[in-house]
């Protein structure tokens, strides 16, 4: 093969999901699809209704995730099982070709989830959670806990830190772990270990069901939104005379998912951190080379997959028609006349403002969360008393407010009123 293969780049990239090299084979997902409808007229009238319950079972579902963040280079494996469940539901009054009145109601709602499988990988097998749950038990291995309590491979307390070394209340400037005072605090010099008292956090359980992501969120900071909405529904209400037709319009939809479980980056003291005052305890955030991924400050836990709900949406447009001749017909249609949205996960970064419409990451901030280089650099963890941290980076996630156009950096469901017109000629 001419794919690179050298020990730097498949670690890096592959060895975490169980790889020991670039090729690997890639099965088509196989999907079984179900449903069944019920369509019904009502007597003597122009109502008709239509109820689709279905369901999709999909074995070697590939998942999108992550190998360089940066360059935004994602590559995908054959994850496990996807279901999607759920019903249709279509209601229609008289018809759109005829003069008076007309309408449709359409409602959907999908309950989607994945459930991640093992990949298969020579004598042993790996998951796609397994970097959050490495990155969760590397945090744990610097708690006084599992310092004193080290467990197997793949539980709370089976990971290390970034130096190997059994962890410590108190920490060198070189990152080698040294025991506190006998009346607390750390000898001259030393900084103290600000995840040495907090409660080890639990791994995630790889046998539960998670919602679906488009791309997966395993990386620091990445990814953080669902993939679609489980409610959509669409109002039409048409009027024509003649060759004058008007449709209003009103769309929904609501309940998306966001969060990820490694959303905030907090200092390694194992790696080097100079003390910001020669007495010892305190940090100088800027100085240390490395990073250890932390619980989010606000809940206090990783977040699950999908933890927090996206506000809901409501649109309103309105499309005017005019037949000029049997061949010629023109349409203008007005979009967005109303963008509102309301509801939604009620946390410490959201908003009770109908212009914002989705929730995501922070995305190309500094690391790590706590003062950069100021005297209150903190000695506990992020969102502990007398914790203090740089306000650009106070929040594991911030309402998207960028362009109309929906970018992978920044983007909103929330879109400005536009206008469009359209002819349409027959031959």
């Amino acid at each position: 093969t001419r794919q690179e293969d050298l020990a730097d780049y498949i670690g890096s990239h592959f060895l975490q999901f169980g790889r020991n090299s670039p090729g690997y084979p890639i099965l088509p997902p196989t999907s079984i699809n179900y449903d069944i409808s019920w369509e019904h007229r009502f007597k003597n009238t122009d109502w008709s209704f239509k109820l689709t319950p279905f369901l999709r079972q999909t074995q070697d579902q590939i998942q999108q995730f992550f190998l360089i963040p940066q360059n935004g280079f994602v590559s995908g494996l054959n994850v496990g099982s996807q279901r999607s469940q759920g019903v249709e539901f279509q209601m229609q009054k008289g018809d759109f070709s005829r003069d008076g009145f007309s309408g449709l109601l359409s409602f959907a709602y999908t309950n989607s989830y994945v459930h991640y499988g093992p990949i298969a990988a020579g004598a042993s097998g790996s998951t796609v959670l397994a970097p959050i749950n490495n990155s969760i038990a590397q945090y744990n291995a610097y708690t006084k806990y599992c310092a004193t309590h080290p467990g197997a491979i793949n539980t709370m307390c089976g990971g290390s830190t970034t130096n190997g070394m059994t962890a410590n209340a108190c920490y060198t400037s070189g990152g080698t772990p040294v025991a506190g005072l006998p009346g607390g605090g750390c000898p001259h010099g030393d900084i103290a270990n600000p995840y040495w008292l907090a409660a080890p956090q639990a791994l995630v359980n790889t046998a539960q069901n998670f919602p679906t992501y488009d791309t997966f969120p395993g990386s620091l900071g990445l990814a953080a939104q669902g993939f679609g909405s489980p409610y959509v529904g669409t109002l039409l209400v048409n009027y024509r005379h003649q060759k004058f037709a008007v449709t209003p319009s009103l769309q929904f939809q609501g309940g998306s998912k966001y969060g990820i479980p490694l959303t905030e980056a907090g200092i390694d003291p194992a790696s080097g951190c100079r003390p910001l005052t020669a007495t010892g305890d305190r940090y100088d955030a800027s100085t240390c080379t490395n990073v250890v991924d932390i619980p989010n400050p606000f809940t206090g836990v990783y977040d699950p997959i999908g933890a927090f709900t996206e506000p809901n949406e409501l649109i309103a447009n309105m499309q005017l028609s005019y037949d000029v001749s049997p061949r010629i017909q023109v349409v203008g249609q007005i979009t967005n006349i109303v963008n509102y949205c309301w509801g939604g996960s009620k946390e410490p970064w959201t908003f009770s403002d109908g212009n914002i419409c989705s929730y995501n990451n922070l995305e190309g901030t500094v690391y790590p969360v706590a003062p950069y280089g100021t005297p209150g650099a903190i000695v506990n963890p992020p969102g502990n008393p007398g914790s203090q941290i740089q306000p650009f980076r106070k929040y594991p996630y911030e309402p998207q407010l960028g362009p109309a156009i929906v970018t992978a950096l920044n983007g909103s469901y929330k879109t400005p009123l536009q206008f469009y017109f359209t002819a349409n000629i027959k031959l």
